[in-house]
């Protein structure tokens, strides 16, 4: 490619001229970032036209290559990111589809009263998005109804009559006369 375009340099005047131009400034500022680190101050000689048109269009099809190699990079590493962003939602999909189906279940199995006494999850297996039930005992039963029951309507917790109402020692000691 950069023959291609070095031959084209020679054949085209505009096209010459940009070369020229962008090897000359290219030259101008390496030599000058040269001289700067090493502590010189030096006046700095232009290319001849013949290296420069060599070195400009040099510097072009290396531009053009690497653009091209980085926009590919650039290009697949965002289709990279999409892909997986679009599996994930899709696994989170698949997962909250299970887990809604297994409330769903829970509830029928509560409604028609019935307990599941054999289901163990595997040991080896950890969720981290599905919680189990708190309320179920080690061997990973599921709740009776009544425990469904008692976790929607808690006890009331009532208060002693005395609370309510104190009665006064006087008044305990003259029914005590009495009697």
């Amino acid at each position: 490619m950069a023959s291609a375009i070095k031959l084209q340099a020679k054949e085209h005047p505009k096209f010459k001229k940009t070369c020229i131009l962008v090897a000359q400034s290219l030259h101008q500022w390496d030599s000058k970032l040269r001289m700067r680190i090493m502590g010189h101050d030096v006046t700095i000689r232009p290319l001849n036209d013949a290296k420069a048109v060599e070195n400009g269009a040099n510097f072009l099809s290396e531009f053009v290559l690497f653009s091209v190699a980085g926009s590919l990079i650039l290009f697949e590493s965002q289709r990279q990111r999409k892909k997986e962003a679009t599996r994930r939602e899709n696994v989170a999909d698949d997962i909250s589809t299970l887990q809604h189906e297994i409330e769903y279940l829970k509830r029928k199995m509560e409604e028609y009263n019935m307990k599941l006494d054999d289901y163990k999850p595997p040991q080896e297996l950890k969720p981290s998005i599905l919680k189990l039930d708190p309320n179920v005992d080690k061997s990973h039963n599921l709740p009776t109804r009544e425990d469904a029951i008692s976790r929607l309507n808690p006890p009331v917790k009532r208060q002693d009559k005395e609370k309510k109402f104190p009665v006064k020692d006087d008044n305990i000691r003259e029914k005590s006369k009495s009697s």
